[in-house]
């Protein structure tokens, strides 16, 4: 399952590399680096985090036991380094084509930034369907906080770092949890 989602991310990163340069869209275009920069990110990051937190408080341990991410966590030191691939790959591709590309093509055709986010923040959450529909609306929220962070720092890269880092240390946490409820259900 986690070589068929890292043979999307490549296949999603290559459209938005192919798309983007055709209408000069540089997807690793850095710009100032500053401590503005990197606080926006540090804030960014953390609000991922916290809408995580809103994510759990809204499900009991039977719901999320359930949930397809604690079926697909790694488990093992081999899943972990396929685990840790996909998830740079997920970093740099999901903001390449939302946050990146996909932003600038609606920008330029809606002629509304705002508009923009929204739909792409929409896409990318119905692209997250699979985790159900109340970490659709995480996902979502967490879509618009990545948006403001490329908008605050110009940049894709920062959100592509916290995004990367913020699904390694989800994985961890969920991993972490998954084991928990394992135990819990051979005791």
């Amino acid at each position: 399952m986690l070589g068929g989602t890292l043979l999307l991310q490549v296949a999603l990163l290559f459209l938005a590399w192919f798309v983007g340069r055709g209408f000069g869209y540089e997807i690793f275009h850095i710009g100032k680096l500053g401590p503005r920069e990197i606080g926006v990110a540090v804030v960014a990051f953390g609000a991922c985090l916290a809408l995580r937190q809103v994510g759990r408080m809204v499900r009991g341990d039977a719901e999320r036991r359930n949930l397809f991410v604690y079926q697909m966590v790694p488990r093992d030191r081999n899943e972990w380094i396929l685990w840790t691939v996909v998830v740079l790959a997920a970093g740099v591709a999901e903001e390449a084509a939302y946050r990146g590309v996909g932003m600038s093509i609606l920008t330029y055709s809606l002629g509304n930034p705002w508009m923009a986010a929204v739909i792409c923040a929409i896409a990318f959450a119905l692209a997250h369907s699979v985790q159900g529909w109340k970490s659709g609306v995480i996902v979502f929220l967490i879509a618009l906080a990545m948006q403001g962070l490329v908008a605050i720092t110009g940049t894709l890269v920062l959100a592509m770092a916290v995004h990367a880092l913020y699904d390694m240390v989800a994985g961890w946490l969920i991993s972490k949890e998954a084991e928990k409820f394992e135990r819990e259900r051979m005791a």
